[in-house]
C-alpha cells in the first residue's frame, strides 16, 4: 500500500462517523457497520478511494434504504430484521447487482473500487435482495 492508499485510508475512517450517519438517517434506525480495511483499497486507487468509497458504500447504501424505507413497513422491517452492515473488497466484484448478500441479520457489502458512479445500480441490487430477504 503506497502513501496515497494510506492517505486515503485514512480520510475514510476520518469521515466515517458522519457517513455512518447519512445511511442511518435514510434506514431510520442505526444499524452497527463494520468496514473490512484490510484489502478495502488496492494499490494505485488512492488517488480516488474517498470518492469510491462515498459512492459506492454510502451514497448507493443510502439510496437503496431511502426506497425500502419509503413507508412504516420498510422502516420496521430494516430496524427489526438487519442486525449489521459489513463493507469489504475482497471478492473484487464491479457489478451492482453482484455486491449484496443478506445472511443470518447481516448486509454484505463487497464491491471493488470501479464503476464508481454506479449508484443506481448498486441501490437497485440493495433493493433487490432485501425485498426478498426482509
Amino acid at each position: 500500500m503506497g502513501l496515497a492508499e494510506k492517505r486515503a485510508l485514512e480520510e475514510i475512517k476520518k469521515n466515517m462517523p458522519n457517513w455512518e450517519k447519512r445511511i442511518h438517517a435514510a434506514a431510520h434506525t442505526t444499524l452497527p457497520i463494520e468496514v473490512k480495511w484490510e484489502g478495502l483499497i488496492k494499490d494505485e486507487t488512492g488517488e480516488y478511494a474517498v470518492e469510491a468509497f462515498e459512492k459506492i458504500f454510502v451514497t448507493s447504501v443510502e439510496k437503496g434504504f431511502k426506497e425500502i424505507c419509503q413507508d412504516q413497513i420498510g422502516k420496521e422491517a430494516v430496524a427489526k430484521d438487519i442486525k449489521s452492515i459489513v463493507m469489504k473488497n475482497e471478492k473484487d466484484i464491479k457489478y451492482g447487482e453482484y455486491w449484496v448478500e443478506f445472511k443470518d441479520g447481516v448486509l454484505i457489502l463487497d464491491h471493488s473500487a470501479v464503476n464508481i458512479d454506479s449508484i443506481d445500480d448498486r441501490a437497485h441490487g440493495l433493493v433487490k435482495v432485501l425485498s426478498k430477504a426482509l
